[in-house]
């Protein structure tokens, strides 16, 4: 029996080589899944649209995922192809769907692993034990040693309530367990200061379960605050190929980007796999996406991924060589 590792990289190569061939059908099922459980937040950070505010972000509505939704999406999931991971996130704070563990246990039972976002703040001692019993593997979260920092890019956090969520994570949780952190004090400094940075954040969360990166903001739905990445030549977006994007109403969406559930591909709640995941809205994004005609979708002409790549890198060879590496972070 291959290792799990190798056994999802095996699994991966055919949604890979599609990517790589340009093609509009995926053959087999896609390398990640997400499954967004709540798309509210308690906090405003200025490189999200959330914070936009709720009549321009929540054009197609805002709620909480139903459990047994949850079951009958996996069900469908698992019938379609051998499901591994799954992320429960999105958009917003997961943390607000007070049944999170309830979904983590249904993952675990299943043999799925299971991570998430989470900006930390409402990770209590007891939230912290109880996602971790339930079987949660890792936590990526947007987070700087400097408190000042923080709390002008994330509106409304508290520096220390963050460092505390993430301390009661690593409290609670083993060995295998993986912390992420993205570096915000790394944004728009110059190199020797973004080493700084990240030398300070790294001495803060002292622990070998912790990886801190640099951060990269991009221009969400082109409604950043802090505005886009740099532009370049065009990069072919991954996600369509490699992504599977399923919002709180069991909507499959374009990406994880597409934060508004503005191109829709179909219902996992109404649909099996097969349609969505390879059906004629798919199958037309992913021909926009490989003859670089980004703008003909939507969500697509005001996303600077494909002109500025993305956490993944700026090319197929630095996308590839990320999910070797490290496929948590080939974003």
């Amino acid at each position: 029996m291959p290792h799990p590792r190798l056994q999802g990289l095996l699994a991966s190569v055919p949604s890979g080589l599609a990517y790589l061939a340009g093609r509009s059908q995926v053959p087999g099922g896609p390398a990640f899944v997400t499954i967004e459980t709540v798309n509210a937040c308690n906090i405003a950070c200025v490189y999200c649209p959330q914070a936009d505010g709720p009549e321009e972000h929540f054009q197609a509505g805002r709620g909480v995922m139903a459990l047994a939704d949850f079951v009958r999406i996996l069900d469908r999931l698992q019938a379609a192809f051998a499901l591994r991971s799954v992320s429960l996130h999105r958009d917003g704070e997961p943390l607000l769907n007070r049944h999170l563990p309830a979904f983590v246990s249904e993952l675990t039972r299943r043999g799925v692993s299971s991570g998430m976002s989470s900006n930390c703040t409402l990770t209590t001692p007891e939230r912290a034990h109880a996602l971790v019993a339930a079987g949660l593997g890792s936590v990526k979260t947007d987070f700087c040693a400097d408190p000042n920092r923080y709390e002008e890019l994330r509106a409304g956090a508290r520096w220390s309530e963050a460092l505390a969520g993430m301390r009661n994570l690593l409290a609670a949780a083993g060995p295998a367990f993986r912390l992420r952190v993205t570096d915000l004090g790394t944004h728009g400094v110059s190199p020797d200061e973004a080493e700084a940075a990240l030398t300070a954040t790294r001495a803060l969360l002292d622990d070998q379960r912790v990886t801190v990166a640099p951060s990269r903001m991009h221009g969400a739905l082109g409604s950043s605050q802090l505005g886009g990445a740099a532009a370049g030549d065009y990069v072919r977006c991954h996600q369509p190929w490699v992504n599977l994007t399923v919002d709180f109403a069991g909507r499959a969406v374009a990406c994880c980007r597409d934060l508004r559930s503005e191109y829709v591909l179909g219902s996992l709640l109404e649909q099996e796999v097969e349609a969505v995941w390879n059906g004629p809205e798919a199958r037309r994004l992913r021909r926009a996406l490989a003859q670089e005609r980004p703008q003909d979708v939507s969500v697509c002409a005001r996303c600077d991924a494909p002109w500025a790549g993305s956490y993944s890198g700026r090319s197929p060879l630095e996308k590839a060589a990320r999910f070797v590496l490290d496929p948590f972070w080939a974003g």
